[in-house]
């Protein structure tokens, strides 16, 4: 049988003699076994900020797009009409199963001016569904109301970061700053969400109402026309129908034909979550991996170290 008592007395006297070679042999394995922890938690890491975004967009989210559309073989790019309009987007929200809310949206850049303060940020013409589709809260102040809708009201909610840049220390609410040339009431500050994993600040912008928005900030060309539809269902098993519903609503009304090439395109956040989940996943195993063969690598040229010695 094997004496363990003598092989480790034994082995601890030949630490003792080969400090160095001891020293060097733990500092590559101390190194290796870093190695795959860091890998693994850079994994992890990465996987729990991409959850923490998707989670920032909303859940049960369908987000449906203007495409452009196909004429005489070519596809038409910038400077063509936008095939979304405001009436699908009513139009959804009446006839389509398994519905919570329904926001248009459409945005641009513009510049902010209060005195003598200004900003560049982003313009979201929207309407109030869009905070509770998109997770945005209200810190203060009130969200949009029909009429806003109605009479082209010229009210705007703010981020964090577009009050501090203009307003400083003092409370915007009730202030008049200026989009472009037009002057806008500010009736709600926003709770700030930070940065998001692709460093972009989500508290850096203003929502105005959608048709404001339209008629007097972007001065779009095409009346009505917007780029995006946003759809909260009603819970994650009501998605699929609610998709199904929204495809045959606005192929109908765009008159499409059974092979014509859609000028829409919808989105499953849902989807578009378990395919960014399982890239990080599979990212995570590919770090382990390379970590782990760093450390296989390392122990054996350790092994081949000691032999020969």
């Amino acid at each position: 049988m094997i004496d363990f008592k003598s092989t480790f007395i034994m082995a601890v006297r030949s630490l003792k003699i080969n400090k160095m070679r001891s020293m060097l042999t733990s500092l590559g394995i101390i190194i290796g076994v870093s190695a795959v922890i860091i890998m693994l938690a850079v994994g992890s890491g990465a996987s729990i900020r991409i959850a923490k975004d998707m989670e920032s967009m909303g859940s049960n989210l369908l987000m449906i797009r203007s495409a452009s559309a196909n004429t005489g073989g070519v596809r038409m790019g910038l400077g063509t009409k936008p095939s979304l309009t405001l009436k699908d987007a009513e139009i959804i929200e009446k006839q389509a199963r398994g519905i919570m809310a329904v926001a248009p949206y459409s945005s641009g850049t513009a510049q902010l001016t209060y005195g003598n303060q200004n900003w560049s940020t982003t313009i979201g013409g929207t309407t109030a569904s869009y905070l509770l589709i998109r997770n945005y809260e209200i810190l203060d102040g009130r969200n949009f109301v029909p009429e806003d809708i109605k009479n082209n009201t010229k009210v705007a909610i703010v981020g964090n970061t577009v009050a501090t840049e203009l307003f400083g220390d003092m409370d915007p609410i009730n202030k008049t700053m200026r989009i472009g040339n037009v002057p806008f009431k500010i009736i709600a500050l926003l709770k700030t969400k930070g940065q998001s994993g692709m460093g972009m600040d989500q508290d850096d912008l203003v929502f105005i109402p959608i048709t404001t928005a339209q008629k007097k900030v972007f001065g779009t060309d095409f009346p009505g026309s917007i780029k995006m539809i946003n759809v909260k269902a009603q819970n994650s098993d009501a998605m699929e129908i609610a998709q199904t519903d929204i495809d045959e609503i606005l192929t109908k009304r765009h008159n499409l034909g059974k092979n014509q090439e859609k000028d829409f395109e919808i989105r499953n956040l849902a989807e578009m979550q378990e395919t960014i989940k399982s890239s990080a996943r599979t990212m995570s195993i590919l770090l382990g991996a390379i970590a782990s063969v760093s450390l296989l690598v390392g122990g054996i040229g350790i092994m081949n170290i000691m032999l020969v010695s």
